[in-house]
């Protein structure tokens, strides 16, 4: 009987084992996946940011030169609706 439950109980402490180490495995991988995510998350950040600061400088560059066409030579006084409500010179 003794022999038997020493097996057995190798037995258990192998498929035990063989559960622990497919468990790492799978963290490892969850983790390495979860570095990924965060490493592409940065990057889209950093993409936003960019693209954030290209739109204000362009939306200033277009108040530049709404001021400087409808303070203009020959356009001073008139109003050029670009549709919705907007008026370029007011």
């Amino acid at each position: 009987m003794d022999s038997k439950n020493k097996q057995l109980e190798q037995q258990n402490e192998r498929i035990l084992e063989r559960d622990i180490n497919g468990t790492k495995a799978d963290v490892s991988d969850k983790t390495e996946l979860i570095r990924q995510t965060e490493l592409k998350t940065t990057q889209l950040i950093g993409r936003i940011d960019g693209l954030e600061t290209s739109l204000r400088e362009k939306d200033q560059e277009l108040d530049r030169a709404k001021v400087g066409y409808c303070s203009g030579q020959i356009w001073k006084s008139r109003k050029i609706n670009l549709g919705r409500n907007f008026k370029f010179c007011e």
